[in-house]
């Protein structure tokens, strides 16, 4: 215990030892850097002197290095002659040649032997041909084609008529003008006019002048030329055709003609169609009994207000057409003709129009009907549209049904198609005519035109 006691004593006053020279050390250092400090602060001033003059030798210095002249040293080069010896070229000796001499080549004369050709002589034995004696018959005019030929000039030139010798037209032209059948007897009408086969025009006097017609059959008819034919013409319109079934008339759907003859209405869905308004006045109806007899009757309209009609006999209406007009010139609003509970419609005249475009038709009493064109077109949805024309009536049988047939089909995108029927269609009296379609969307325009004419029987 003593020892330990001794042991710790010393590590005490060891330690204090320790303390009291690192004290001591502490206390030199701090008083030598306070001495160098002040060292430092009384060479100061030397130092910034020194530096001064140390500037200014070096600003001397640099003027005299300006002022220093180096002056290059002339250096004289002496170089030895140099000596080529002189080369001497071998003599090449090249030795002459001598050019051969061609002999003359003599070419022997060529003697071409003279070749005679003799003359051929050819004999040809004609027989004497004899035209045989020809009479020319002597043409006698008919009083009826004699012509004043004394103003006969370029202007005014002669008329010429070929006739054989019994004043009878050639064939050639008889079968140009009435239809090839060799029989042209009544020539000349009541009026001094040329006529051909069934009173069919060939001549017309024009200017006192008779004229040769080149005009077709129907261009006859529809010139009045022809007695007892009428040109007839149908139109039909429905804006909007889809895939069921319509008929081609404004009000769409199927068309439904009456069962029974009756009295009728007439009313505009406008006010402006009345008696004094700017849409149209007055109306016509060209209309059927049931005896299939074909009357006419004139209807003043009032607006909105129905106005019936007259006639207590309507079977069919043919025809519903603008008979007068204001100063607008068409139909200020739809113009029905109707039944008179309003309902079913029996034609239309559209608001902008003055006709009804109504596709269907009865064929008159006493009257036959022909058409040879059919037109239809359709539009607005680029999907195929199929027309078909329709009548009640057979034509195998020749007879009336009471339902329809169809007769013709046309099937077009877009587009119009014109058909003529190389060979008419033919109706008889009392048979019932239409048109419809059909098309691949719904909202297809659809219209149809047929032409034809009315043969009174």
């Amino acid at each position: 215990m003593e020892l330990e006691d001794t042991i710790k004593n010393l590590d005490r006053e060891i330690g204090k030892k320790r303390h009291q020279e690192t004290s001591e050390r502490q206390d030199v250092m701090i008083g030598l850097l306070a001495k160098m400090g002040e060292t430092l602060d009384d060479l100061a001033p030397s130092i910034e002197e020194s530096s001064l003059r140390t500037n200014e030798a070096i600003s001397a210095l640099s003027e005299d290095v300006k002022n220093i002249k180096i002056e290059t040293p002339t250096v004289n080069v002496n170089v030895p002659d140099v000596n080529v010896p002189e080369i001497k070229l071998p003599t090449i000796n090249v030795p002459k040649i001598e050019t051969p001499i061609i002999p003359e080549i003599k070419i022997p004369e060529i003697k071409i032997p003279k070749i005679t050709v003799p003359k051929p002589e050819v004999t040809v034995n004609v027989p004497e041909i004899k035209i045989p004696k020809i009479e020319v018959p002597k043409i006698e005019m008919p009083d009826r084609m004699n012509v004043d030929i004394a103003n006969v000039n370029q202007d005014n030139p002669l008329p010429v008529i070929l006739t054989d010798k019994d004043g009878k037209f050639y064939k050639a032209i008889i079968e140009a003008v009435g239809g090839g059948s060799g029989n042209i007897g009544g020539l000349i009408g009541a009026q001094g006019k040329w006529y051909g086969e069934n009173g069919l025009q060939i001549w017309k006097e024009s200017d006192g002048m008779p004229r040769i017609v080149s005009q077709t059959y129907y261009e006859q008819i529809a010139e009045g030329n022809i007695s007892e034919h009428t040109a007839w013409s149908k139109i039909g319109y429905n804006a909007s055709v889809g895939i069921t079934e319509e008929d081609l008339w404004p009000v769409g759907g199927s068309y439904a003609p009456p069962t029974a003859q009756m009295r009728m209405e007439v009313v505009s869905s406008n006010a402006n169609d009345d008696s004094v308004g700017i849409g149209v006045q007055k109306v016509k109806i060209w209309y059927l009994d049931n005896t299939f007899t074909e009357k006419t009757e004139v209807i003043e309209l009032d607006g909105v207000t129905p106005v019936p009609t007259v006639a207590t006999d309507i079977y069919r209406v043919n025809h519903f057409r603008a008979y007068q007009c204001g100063t607008g010139g068409k139909a200020a609003g739809d113009i029905d003709i109707r039944h008179l509970t309003d309902t079913p419609i029996y034609g239309r005249i559209a608001t902008g129009y003055t006709r009804a475009r109504t596709c269907f038709y009865t064929v008159p009493k006493g009257k036959a009907l022909y058409i040879f064109n059919v037109l239809c077109s359709s539009g607005g949805t680029a999907k195929p549209t199929r027309f078909t024309t329709r009548a009640t009536y057979d034509n195998r049988d020749g007879v009336i049904k009471d339902f329809f047939l169809p007769y013709n089909e046309m099937i077009i995108t877009d587009s119009a198609l014109d058909m003529p029927l190389e060979i008419p269609t033919k109706f008889t009296e009392g048979v019932d005519l239409k048109v419809s379609a059909v098309a691949g969307q719904d909202g297809t325009l659809c219209s149809v035109s047929l032409r034809g004419w009315l043969e009174t029987n």
